[in-house]
């Protein structure tokens, strides 16, 4: 739910672990297929939670939050890489360039299945 704060919050699916930096890089179509289909479920999910919502100019601040699966210990700026494809995905709903996002990471609760939410 979004608040006073946020304009909107959109919550995408858990990041796939083949997009992962940390991971084997040997299998490089299978990432790639890994990001396309992020990219098309993420973009699923902007839409649904994004439709119609604009921005400003300047600076846009996402606040998002990685509520992983289970309990292991997961690296946020790894976390930021493997959901660029999501992120990418919320730029095109919004029309605008993901150059202008800004961040601020942080670890949620666990949760079935994972989520990443992006408030904005």
């Amino acid at each position: 739910m979004a608040t006073d704060r946020f304009v909107t919050e959109i919550t995408l699916p858990w990041p796939p672990s083949k997009l992962s930096r940390n991971g084997s890089q040997a299998d490089y179509s299978g990432k790639a297929r890994s990001a396309r289909q992020y990219r098309s479920d993420a973009l699923v999910c902007a839409l649904r939670d994004a439709r119609g919502v604009t921005v400003g100019d300047g600076p846009i601040m996402l606040d998002i939050t990685f509520c992983a699966p289970d309990n292991r210990r997961r690296d946020l700026d790894n976390l930021l890489a493997m959901t660029k494809q999501g992120i990418d995905a919320i730029a095109e709903v919004l029309k605008v360039d993901d150059y202008s996002f800004e961040y601020t990471l942080r670890r949620g609760d666990v949760s079935k299945g994972g989520k990443v939410v992006v408030r904005l």
